[in-house]
Order: C-alpha cells, then structure tokens, then sequence
C-alpha cells in the first residue's frame, strides 16, 4: 500500500470530484457545504492511498471512551483509472489507528445503509454496522 499526502498536482481531480459529487447532490442540506473550507480539508489534510483514493481522517476523543477513536471523515476516488482496491483505504485505517493508539475506527457514517456493496467490504474488513456507521474494534 501506497500513502502520501496530497499535493497540488492532486487538486484538479479534487475539483473535477467536488463538482461531481457535492455542487449538484440531491440532498436537500447539500448546499449547507462551505466549498472553500471543504477544499481547504481536502487539499491540505487528506492521504492519497495507492494513487486512487483521497481519504480525510481526524483523531477523536468520544466522552464515553478513554482512549481516541480515528474517523473517516471522507473517502473520494479520485483517480478513477487508478489501481488501488478499497482494501487499501482499510488497511490504512488500521495502520493509523494502531499508530496513534486508538481504540476503534469508525467509518462510513454517510453512505453506510444505503449501499450494500460498501456493506460487505466494510464487515469483511472487520468492522460492524452499528446505527448509521461501521465501527471496528482496535483490541
């Protein structure tokens, strides 16, 4: 697996992303979205995994846990012809949760009931549906 920061050579897929998928969305709270902050995110805090996958995280610290938990924030392709497999995007949560000392990941809060598809790469990955996003375990 393959992960790098992104870098400017990146920001045109980005966009060209963006557009596709936020400018037009039918979702009626869609337009609530800032562009200039969520382009800031994904172009100054994001990973480029295996030269496909834009992911953005952050390190969490839930009042209920008393370690932090890493989120996914956000997992575009980017790279439509690249070569990487969603995997990849799930070993790298993995390899950075155990890096930072978290006690679980949680993922796909917005897509996590409506595509079956994700379903199953998700729990397949060690994760479980729970409410509106998969959570796996770190111990």
């Amino acid at each position: 697996m393959e992960v790098r920061l992104v870098q400017s050579k990146d920001w045109e897929a980005i966009e060209e992303v963006y557009e596709l998928g936020f400018a037009n969305h039918p979702k009626d709270w869609f337009h609530l979205i800032d562009k200039d902050a969520a382009m800031n995110v994904l172009k100054n805090m994001s990973f480029i995994i295996d030269e496909t996958y834009l992911v953005v995280i952050s390190e969490e610290q839930p009042w209920y846990f008393n370690k932090p938990v890493l989120v996914e924030q956000i997992i575009l392709k980017i790279y439509r012809k690249g070569k990487g497999k969603f995997q990849s995007v799930l070993d790298f949560l993995n390899q950075e949760a155990k890096s930072r000392n978290c006690v679980a990941v949680f993922a796909g809060s917005m897509l996590a009931e409506q595509y079956k598809a994700m379903n199953s790469l998700y729990t397949k990955g060690g994760y479980q549906l729970s409410g509106n996003q998969f959570i796996k375990t770190m111990e």
